[in-house]
């Protein structure tokens, strides 16, 4: 259809000099339904939808809804614009804002360090909610420490410290988000930490991995615990360093070399361990030897399992616990949010993992475990005052020492 159009005679008006109403193509309520101004979602829909989105919602299913529900036609790229809009808001990634969510709606402690300008770029954020100070004044003795990555579009490492309760379960005590991870800003923050938790006297051991900076600040905020090194992190050092091209060794001889190192790592005494060195020294490259001997003799206590014990590490010899925290954040966490999203996503993980263990806490006093033992026996009086995870280790050495005897030297 087209229609002409011209100027009246005088000049103050339009008048259509000619036209044609037919259609030069085929007029249908389907093709009418996928015109732009007949597809365009109201306020309310637009809301809804960005709200679903949020939280993952499969996009097909959400389009069928919508779709049902307002008999418009929905493109699935609607739908992606909508997330695009969510991630271009103007408050995204703003400081003060996520200051405030965390003090008004969390109720949390934060202490934040900037740079000049107050901008993102020299950030040190610390939190911590009351639930976190709790956990950690009741549980001080071991804490681990480790960071994830890819979670905000600011690039920040998301640094978390957990403990230990006595259900052997993991408690985070603390957040905090760095733009620079150097010892300065690490230790600025291990220092909020011990301002804001009295009991950090109390802690007796510290895992992380082999950072130098990260075990340097460590040492220096908290010089009386022992710091410990992620197992299972050692080992993939190893792996990574030990090899041909770094060492300038054959295949054969790496092969070896990582075999007696894995012994160490398990060696159950020092005395193991320094019958393995002795080996390691006598028969593996120089190359090889230089490097364990500057990099891991002199703090084989750190890593070597038989001398972590000693430390009151509660048998932990790796960060796992860490590293699965760190999974469950990503699976609800996008890479590269906002800043607003990760914190959001944090406390959902953390209400969920602590709905869990008050639940099975609540079971465990409901249902008191019976104990076929005597009350005056050992085992009766340790179930009566330990918790069920912590009781078992020890009836476990009850039961072994009964089988150890004592035989005089003749």
């Amino acid at each position: 259809m087209h229609a002409s159009l011209r100027v009246t005679s005088d000049g103050q008006h339009r008048e259509v000099k000619s036209g044609n109403n037919t259609h030069n193509h085929p007029v249908t309520h389907e093709l009418y339904m996928h015109l732009p101004h007949q597809r365009k979602m109201s306020d309310e829909t637009k809301k809804t939808a960005s709200k679903l989105m949020e939280i993952k919602v499969n996009k097909k299913i959400l389009q069928q809804e919508l779709t049902l529900q307002t008999g418009k036609v929905i493109l699935l790229r609607d739908l992606t614009h909508l997330s695009s809009l969510a991630k271009n808001d103007k408050t995204r990634n703003n400081l003060e804002q996520t200051v405030t969510i965390l003090q008004d709606k969390y109720g949390a402690t934060v202490e934040v360090v900037t740079d000049e300008k107050k901008t993102v770029q020299g950030l040190k954020l610390f939190f911590q909610d009351k639930f976190m100070q709790m956990s950690y004044q009741a549980y001080p003795e071991i804490l681990f420490i480790d960071a994830t990555y890819k979670l905000l579009e600011l690039r920040l490492p998301v640094y978390i410290i957990a403990c230990e309760d006595s259900a052997g379960r993991t408690e985070v005590v603390a957040v905090y988000l760095l733009v620079t991870e150097d010892k300065t800003s690490l230790k600025c923050m291990l220092e909020s930490f011990k301002k804001h938790n009295h009991s950090w006297e109390s802690t007796r051991v510290f895992t992380s991995d082999k950072d130098i900076k990260e075990r340097d600040a460590i040492i220096e905020c908290f010089p009386h615990v022992a710091l410990l090194i992620c197992l299972f992190q050692a080992m993939r050092s190893f792996r990574r360093e030990i090899t041909v091209d770094k060492l300038g060794i054959t295949p054969g001889q790496r092969l070896f070399s990582l075999e007696l190192v894995h012994k160490m790592a398990y060696a159950k005494s020092a005395r193991d361990y320094d019958q393995l060195h002795e080996q390691l020294v006598a028969n593996c490259p120089k190359n090889v030897i230089n490097y364990f001997d500057t990099n891991w003799h002199p703090i084989r206590a750190q890593w070597t399992m038989g001398m972590k014990f000693s430390t009151g590490c509660f048998m932990n010899t790796t960060n796992n616990r860490l590293e699965s925290f760190n999974s469950k954040l990503k699976s609800v966490i996008d890479r590269y949010s906002s800043l607003e999203n990760l914190l959001e996503n944090n406390f959902i993980i953390l209400t969920a993992l602590r709905t869990e263990r008050d639940h099975t806490a609540a079971i465990q006093v409901q249902k008191v475990t019976i104990c076929s033992q005597p009350e005056d026996s050992p085992v009766f009086k340790y179930r009566s005052q330990l918790t069920s995870y912590a009781a078992n280790f020890v009836v476990e050495q009850i039961s072994l020492a009964s089988n150890v005897s004592n035989r005089r030297s003749r």
